[in-house]
């Protein structure tokens, strides 16, 4: 990239793409024209793409987070379509986006003992069984926080969450 680069992606109100580390390893670069400061959005790190077209809004929240966490702890191809994406909304996004990220950072046993995640076992029970097929109960419900409200569902298989569904009113939660 070169010093014309960041003003010509101004000009054009598109993103740089950025194959080193330099003075542009920051994003956004800020370019002032005329006394305007003009951010420009730098991709220079894997997975920032998807981050910059989120924040632009021109990637839907489904797309940025199974692009985002897509290869980590964390696995949203199993998501259920009645009581997954659909219920994340504006209000509450970030919460969920906030909360992945921290699974993501931490390792299996800091996630264990984490007060903020609250992670654990969801017991299968007269009220809950409902909830999940017979095989999801084998495979051992897991439960961890996204708010003091918001829950998160799945079960865990070689070191991956598998998200299942979210609860955003304690339907599930309260009964397992």
């Amino acid at each position: 990239m070169s010093g014309s680069s960041v003003s010509e992606a101004a000009a054009c109100v598109v993103c740089l793409l950025s194959f080193i580390r330099s003075l542009y390893g920051k994003h956004p670069v800020v370019v002032t024209k005329e006394g305007v400061a003009i951010p420009v959005g730098n991709i220079w790190k894997e997975k920032q793409l998807s981050s910059i077209l989120f924040e632009r809004g021109e990637l839907p929240l489904e797309k940025y987070i199974t692009t985002r966490f897509s290869g980590g702890k964390l696995d949203f191809s199993l998501v259920d379509d009645t009581y997954g994406f659909s219920l994340i909304d504006n209000e509450n996004q970030n919460e969920f986006i906030d909360s992945f990220r921290k699974f993501e950072e931490l390792d299996w046993n800091a996630i264990a003992t984490d007060k903020g995640l609250d992670y654990k076992t969801y017991n299968k029970n007269k009220k809950s069984k409902r909830y999940f097929s017979d095989d999801l109960w084998k495979k051992g419900i897991k439960k961890f926080r996204i708010t003091q409200r918001n829950r998160c569902f799945g079960y865990v298989d070689n070191g991956i969450f598998y998200v299942l569904r979210f609860d955003l009113d304690h339907e599930l939660s309260d009964v397992g």
